[in-house]
């Protein structure tokens, strides 16, 4: 909340605000103060913290944009208490995180599982309106009966990517007043052969969705410490680490960088580069959040990270020495890194039988439609050799234990 009360000061962000249409209601926009309709309230606060990229990941999907902010919407609203409050928040997380968790094999993933944000208003309010099992049910299902679809032209270059979480926390909050009003919707909306997984996951893992209660999603939950993708933090953090004693004074201090990163660090990293819109680096927030190479030249350049250092106008003032800094960093596709991306739903029940069901068959069809899809392939022959170095390193010594 504090992050979205600071983005007041974004001058884009106040500008779109000023021209939504006044309106008048019980819940507080966190930024201005103002006061409206609680799906409206859900809506603003969401695109607020979108804009800062200071959000949260669990396992997966970042939820708190809708699961905080719609819940506090509502729960403002209809004069809930702070332990309502708190309940619908952790309750929105679960059942969020789960929905993004079954369809981890999919065409989208992180901040682009917009449909997460439907599950999470609508969960939060149902919890909050005192509703039902029934009309909780139904809740869930009218916010998925026509789910946002994130497309990458929209993301990973302009400011429409606020709306990422805006659009479906708004949809989510009013799914819940409708299934309150008497509204129903297909309660077979994500198994059914044209429904939800049908369009959202090459194959959906149902499983991720039981023990409610056994293992908390919300345990993963974590914090950026950056403005930037959430696949880059350990990167920052390292860079920090390393420098801690003695920055570089500048490029030329420096022979090379070379920056190891998961499969899916290294693919947001290819699409920032596909719509930079000419010869990377793009000197941009977006740009800055979604290139490694470039979040690692401002951090080396700036010794930090904020911001401040977001801001398009810093950008233009530092372009020439973070142009020569980037030049010097490579970022690299790391197999044993990647590995570890599947320790973490390996060490819970639903995520081992789910990834145990992947046979030979099955992955070779993931292939085909992660290429078919993103346009890029999941093992490239220039990784074949790192892949088996790391497939060896695992069977010798096994999973890390932290």
């Amino acid at each position: 909340i504090a992050a979205v009360h600071a983005s007041a000061r974004s001058p884009d962000m106040l500008h779109v605000l000023s021209a939504l249409p006044p309106s008048t209601g019980p819940a507080t926009i966190v930024a201005t103060g103002r006061r409206v309709p609680p799906a409206e309230a859900a809506f603003v606060n969401a695109a607020f913290s979108m804009a800062q990229d200071f959000d949260d990941i669990i396992w997966i999907g970042h939820t708190c944009h809708s699961a905080v902010f719609a819940a506090l919407a509502v729960a403002e609203a209809e004069g809930k208490t702070s332990q309502d409050l708190i309940a619908a928040v952790v309750l929105a997380i679960e059942i969020a995180g789960r929905i993004g968790g079954s369809t981890f094999f999919g065409p989208l993933n992180g901040q682009m599982w917009t449909f997460i944000h439907l599950v999470a208003a609508a969960a939060a309010t149902a919890h909050l309106l005192g509703l039902d099992a029934e009309r909780s049910t139904h809740a869930l299902a009218i916010a998925l009966a026509q789910p946002p679809i994130a497309l990458q032209p929209a993301f990973f270059q302009p400011t429409s990517k606020f709306l990422a979480a805006a659009v479906p926390a708004q949809i989510g909050v009013q799914a819940a007043y409708f299934a309150r009003a008497g509204m129903t919707g297909a309660t077979d909306i994500l198994e059914d052969p044209k429904g939800f997984w049908k369009w959202f996951a090459f194959r959906p893992l149902p499983g991720v969705l039981s023990d409610l209660g056994t293992w908390w999603a919300m345990q993963t939950l974590a914090i950026k410490t950056y403005p930037a993708c959430n696949y880059f933090q350990t990167a920052c953090t390292a860079i920090e680490r390393a420098c801690a004693t003695r920055w570089p004074e500048d490029p030329d201090a420096v022979e090379r960088v070379t920056i190891h990163t998961t499969k899916l660090g290294f693919e947001a990293m290819g699409f920032a580069h596909e719509y930079a819109g000419g010869a990377p680096p793009l000197l941009t927030a977006l740009g800055v959040g979604f290139d490694l190479a470039l979040t690692a030249a401002v951090m080396l350049h700036a010794r930090r990270l904020t911001g401040a250092e977001c801001e398009d106008a810093w950008l233009r003032d530092h372009a020439e020495p973070l142009r020569r800094w980037w030049q010097r960093i490579e970022v690299i596709h790391d197999p044993a890194l990647t590995m570890r991306v599947f320790d973490t739903p390996w060490r819970i029940e639903a995520g081992r039988n789910a990834l145990r069901g992947l046979g030979p068959r099955e992955l070779w069809q993931l292939a085909s439609d992660y290429r078919t899809h993103y346009g890029s392939t999941l093992a490239s022959p220039r990784e074949l050799v790192d892949w088996i170095r790391a497939g060896i390193e695992r069977v010798r010594h096994g999973a890390p234990e932290a």
